[in-house]
């Protein structure tokens, strides 16, 4: 179903284990220069590790600063953390023999692309609840891949609320339009959006132009391990 300009997206913020081992973390796979950062990133994570009882992966998309910080003021009892997926892995461990504690280096595995760790007390079914829930729509990127199509009609209403002196840019970014009466007109029915097609630069520049967010923020926890040395798929 194609979606008109006039229709517009609602903004929504849904809102007895095995004694932990001391050892030392080889960071052999990361580049001299930022081992200082690196294993401070480590020692972060084992540090939080002994700290709260569950330790989860998350994959998230859509991040930006704002509905991150929005997420974590809701949960300031516990800790977020992002940095290189190898770092976080070295710090949890990458096999059996690696594992910093008993089974939590079975959580390396879920820490691909655009993850991080969360560190809480909290239970699984309040973590699950919280983030079936929660989204925040933003902006979309490049290679984003919208839900439905967008349709802007020709005419004037598309643009009605700009400066006729963005014509020009708009026919930069492939816009057909014209300037009549110093109103900016469209002259033909422009696809701004196609279900199910990657965004290109050109599109989401004219959709951060109206000012329509079609994007969701959304953070997915895919794993959890306990200090216990339990560990879950979730």
């Amino acid at each position: 179903r194609q979606m008109c300009i006039r229709d517009r997206y609602q903004r929504r913020v849904h809102g007895g284990g095995k004694s932990k081992r001391t050892k030392k973390v080889a960071l052999t796979e990361v580049k001299k220069k930022d081992q200082g950062t690196k294993l401070r990133l480590v020692e972060k994570i084992h540090k939080f590790m002994s700290k709260y009882s569950n330790v989860y992966v998350f994959q998230y998309k859509n991040m930006t600063t704002k509905p991150f910080r929005e997420v974590q003021a809701k949960f300031a009892d516990a800790k977020f953390l992002l940095g290189k997926n190898k770092v976080m892995q070295v710090a949890l461990g990458k096999n059996e023999a690696s594992s910093h504690s008993e089974n939590s280096y079975l959580l390396s595995q879920h820490l691909t692309g655009e993850s991080g760790l969360l560190f809480t007390n909290r239970n699984k079914k309040e973590i699950k609840e919280f983030f079936d829930q929660y989204a925040a729509t933003e902006f979309a990127k490049v290679g984003d891949i919208p839900s439905q199509s967008i349709l802007l009609e020709k005419g004037t209403n598309a643009f009605a609320k700009h400066s006729n002196t963005i014509e020009p840019y708009l026919r930069k970014l492939g816009l057909n339009t014209t300037l009549d009466n110093a109103e900016i007109i469209l002259n033909q029915d422009y696809v701004l959006a196609e279900k199910g097609k990657p965004l290109n630069v050109e599109q989401c520049k004219i959709l951060r132009l109206i000012d329509l967010p079609i994007s969701e923020f959304r953070i997915l926890p895919v794993a959890v391990w306990n200090k216990k040395g339990s560990y879950q798929e979730l």
